[in-house]
């Protein structure tokens, strides 16, 4: 145990986790807001440029996960959407239309 005693583990205060609620609301809310400014913050700041890419796949309910995320001139993946289009059978063209739909964000 690190050389402690285990009494000195016993020692320590309860820790109450936060309940569900508060889980999914302000908690989850506030650090989505704050991955996606520090996402945003690398993408303006990249020197070199970013490459945009797409990932199509199924996961394990069997829905179609489409996702487009940017790799920055480090190597670093940045993911900027994902949706489930199972219920659409895509084409390129619709694909397209996507895409256009990601500058119209800023």
């Amino acid at each position: 145990m690190s050389g402690f005693p285990f009494q000195w583990l016993i020692i320590w205060p309860p820790f109450i986790l936060p309940k569900r609620k508060t889980l999914s609301n302000r908690v989850l809310d506030k650090e989505t807001e704050n991955l996606n400014t520090l996402r945003d913050e690398k993408l303006i700041n990249d020197k070199i440029g970013v490459v945009l890419a797409f990932d199509g796949r199924k996961n394990i309910l069997n829905q179609h996960i489409f996702g487009s995320l940017f790799i920055t001139s480090l190597g670093e993946i940045l993911i900027w959407e994902t949706s489930d289009n199972s219920s659409e059978h895509e084409r390129l063209i619709e694909v397209n239309t996507k895409n256009k739909g990601l500058d119209s964000r800023n």
